[in-house]
């Protein structure tokens, strides 16, 4: 038995040995299987987090796509509707792209048939170095150009109007790539300018041969339009009268009176005829005026015409018939002042001869 001992020992010894061994190989496991279970979770939620993202990325792509999809159509259905000429350009100044207005602008059946054109394929040489010239500066200098009234004259004769405006395109480096420009057909405005102009003219020229002074005033009694007599009148050009009221021109109280025959003109609606003896800076005159309102197209009073007369010939004359009727009076009353004085100047001389008479007599 005490031989045996030391043997049961060392028995024991080894197998506390071995189980401390096995006990922190047991923890070495568990610990590498609990740090490999951590691990994989992290990744698993990191593998998670990653395709959540992947999928709002795809998602969010979808939608942009979509929407750019979307923006595309409305762009697309823009072009293809509006009557304006809309063409995108190269640096070069090839065609890139262009609306259906545009293709038939150039005399083409669809926009693919401009593209990779220029404007010397379809427009005289004159057009396309002007609208090249443009282009080189807006490129140069990122200017753009804004609602420039360009003409062209087609093969028939006709002359076409039209406003341009063009600005540079940059890519995604800040670069400029192209221009971008939007033309409107204007001819029937400029049409209509260059009629309401000549109109213009026209009345303009008849106002100033007119003998009448002839004045449009606004609701303020501001003077708007005025002729040649008028200016004449005030001594004033018509640059110079436009925009002056009566309170320039004359004495506050005769201004005043001016102004409430106007207001009272506009107010009533109905026409006032006045005569009146003018002195202003320039001529003194007899004047005979007639006031009118003026109406826009909605019946809106919007100030007065008023045409006046010089007079002042007349005035002359009436005076000067006036002072002979006077004398004439004045003649009559003396004729018959006469003719009495004469009636009896006789009836005193008669009776005198038949004192004489008498006198003699009695000296026989």
């Amino acid at each position: 038995v005490l031989f045996r001992a030391p043997q049961m020992m060392r028995m024991w010894g080894f197998f506390l040995v071995i189980t401390g061994l096995l006990a922190g190989i047991t923890y070495l496991i568990s610990d590498r299987q609990n740090r490999l279970t951590s691990a994989v979770q992290q990744r698993t939620e990191d593998l998670a987090r990653a395709n959540a993202a992947l999928a709002k990325e795809l998602a969010d792509h979808h939608k942009t796509g979509e929407a750019l999809g979307h923006e595309q159509h409305l762009l697309r259905t823009f072009m293809d509707n509006t009557l304006d000429f809309i063409y995108f350009k190269d640096t070069t100044g090839h065609f890139v792209r262009v609306n259906t207005a545009m293709a038939r602008l150039v005399g083409l059946s669809s926009p693919e048939a401009v593209i990779g054109k220029t404007d010397g394929d379809f427009f005289p040489p004159e057009h396309y170095a002007s609208a090249a010239a443009d282009e080189a500066h807006i490129i140069a200098t990122g200017e753009p150009l804004i609602s420039k009234r360009e003409s062209e004259v087609r093969k028939d004769g006709t002359v076409l109007w039209r406003t341009t405006t063009k600005v540079h395109i940059m890519d995604e480096h800040g670069n400029v790539s192209g221009i971008a420009g939007i033309s409107r057909d204007v001819t029937a405005q400029v049409r209509m300018e260059t009629d309401r102009e000549e109109q213009r003219r026209m009345l303009k020229t008849l106002l100033d041969t007119l003998p009448d002074i002839i004045v449009f005033k606004d609701t303020a009694s501001v003077f708007r339009v005025c002729n040649r007599k008028a200016c004449e009148l005030y001594g004033l050009s018509e640059s110079e009268l436009i925009g002056k009221t009566d309170f320039d021109l004359y004495p506050s109280d005769l201004a005043r009176a001016f102004r409430e025959e106007e207001v009272h003109v506009m107010t009533d609606g109905t026409a006032m005829m006045t005569e009146r003896q003018l002195q202003t800076a320039n001529v003194s005159i007899w004047e005979e005026a007639i006031k009118v309102p003026l109406y826009d197209e909605r019946g809106q009073v919007v100030g007065i015409l008023s045409t006046a007369r010089d007079i002042s010939d007349r005035k002359r004359m009436e005076y000067e018939l006036l002072r002979a009727q006077k004398l004439e009076s004045v003649g009559i009353l003396a004729g018959g002042i006469a003719h009495d004085f004469n009636n009896l100047l006789t009836a005193i001389l008669g009776n005198v001869a038949l004192a004489r008479e008498e006198a003699q007599d009695q000296g026989h």
